[in-house]
């Protein structure tokens, strides 16, 4: 839904999302010139190495096959590249099947154990690096395989994972296509608020976690990073003893306070079925209809106005003067 975005102000600037591109094949290392003794003193510690991490970058397994065949004919006492082929042979491994599969046993890669037996003797810091690396590739062939919207087995969309890796705009385009057509995903809100957070959109963020309190309210309120400026609202909801539950409170107060405003009724997200009689979300409903009453400017309905206000006054008696003011 297009139009429901736009008058959420969330898509400003941000790009469609576009397939990553292929990384460049690794350099071929310089030819080095070995003189007699030289291997003895430098022990071949730098050799190879650099093509050995543009292999891993690339997941190449080819490519760090190469470095091991001449780092071993130019220096056959270096150690550590008699690892590299099983190294290569378990990117093979970990790039085969379909891509779900492939993002499993990317997951499994938590195990020290299972890592250890993978790439034995790697370096803790190439080790970190690789495992992010493959993580990020698996969770992009299951975007291209399954679309936008695709989520992880804990039900949170894998665009958010590409966040936590620090691919924050490709994971803000990716949450803007999924929500044009699944408005009422809670946790494509959070992804998106948690997306312009990161990029410093203020305003974006704001409307976006109060989009996600429109669907989910109590899940909103159980996030950690919840704004302060939000989070008061809804220890403000439970202070007046407002109806209901104060977390459902959110997205009208945040309109009542000036700090957003609710989107007109075609808009508006639709809340999760089991919370459609909520109090708080049911005041929002109304609030919206009554702002979108308003914008008809000389053409108000006066008879209109009089019946959503009273409609909001025997949701909320307590909040009369601010009502009045709308």
């Amino acid at each position: 839904m297009p139009q429901q975005l736009t008058l959420f102000n969330l898509w400003e600037d941000v790009p469609e999302p576009k397939p990553a591109p292929a990384p460049p094949p690794p350099p071929e290392p310089l030819p080095v010139p070995v003189l007699r003794g030289q291997q003895a003193l430098f022990g071949g510690s730098h050799v190879g190495e650099t093509a050995v991490d543009a292999a891993l970058g690339a997941l190449d397994p080819k490519a760090l096959r190469a470095a091991e065949a001449r780092t071993r004919r130019d220096y056959p006492t270096y150690a550590p590249a008699r690892q590299w082929p099983t190294w290569a042979n378990s990117l093979e491994t970990l790039g085969k099947g379909a891509a779900r599969s492939r993002l499993k046993k990317i997951d499994a890669l938590g195990d020290p154990v299972t890592l250890d037996a993978l790439f034995p003797d790697m370096r803790p810091d190439r080790l970190a690096m690789l495992v992010g690396t493959l993580q990020v590739a698996a969770i992009r062939g299951v975007l291209v395989a399954e679309g936008p919207a695709a989520k992880d087995r804990a039900g949170i969309p894998l665009a958010d994972d590409l966040r936590r890796q620090g691919h924050v705009a490709e994971a803000l385009a990716l949450a803007a296509k999924a929500l044009e057509t699944d408005v009422g995903d809670v946790q494509l809100w959070l992804c998106a608020a948690r997306c312009h957070v990161a990029l410093h959109h203020d305003e974006p963020a704001r409307n976006a976690w109060l989009g996600a309190a429109l669907v989910q309210p109590r899940v909103v309120a159980q996030a950690a990073d919840l704004p302060p400026e939000l989070a008061d609202l809804i220890e403000d909801a439970d202070e007046a003893e407002l109806p209901g539950k104060p977390a459902d409170w959110l997205a009208a107060l945040a309109d009542l306070s000036g700090l957003w405003r609710l989107p007109p009724p075609e808009a508006t997200p639709p809340c999760a079925a089991k919370l459609a009689e909520a109090p708080g979300l049911r005041f929002a409903k109304h609030l919206a209809a009554l702002r979108a009453i308003r914008r008809q400017g000389s053409a108000v309905d006066a008879a209109a106005v009089r019946a959503v206000k009273a409609a909001l006054l025997g949701i909320a008696p307590g909040l009369k003067e601010r009502i009045r003011r709308v």
